[in-house]
């Protein structure tokens, strides 16, 4: 589960950065818009940073409420990262 969502938060900055970058699509979160507008190295660490925490620790999280969480955080990145797609195939096709 935790590589599953590092990959699905992975793809969506990948595809926030280029929509960002190229005019396309905005950052809905207001910090993390405000640090891409700021500085694109920083929103990657930063986006980048929990999903690599949850790889590192995950065997040791006991709570099975944070295995429900994030199964919910998986389907909700899945869904964003579809969106995503919305904007990109446009662009290609």
């Amino acid at each position: 589960m935790p590589i599953l969502i590092f990959l699905l938060i992975l793809i969506d900055t990948i595809f926030t950065a280029a929509g960002f970058s190229h005019h396309i699509i905005g950052e809905v979160n207001p910090v993390m818009a405000y640090i891409l507008d700021d500085s694109l190295v920083l929103f990657v660490l930063i986006k980048l940073s929990l999903p690599i925490f949850l790889v590192v620790f995950y065997r040791k999280i006991k709570a099975g409420w944070i295995h429900v969480l994030l199964k919910a955080a998986a389907a909700l990145y899945l869904l964003v990262d579809l969106y995503h797609l919305l904007w990109i195939l446009p662009l290609y096709v």
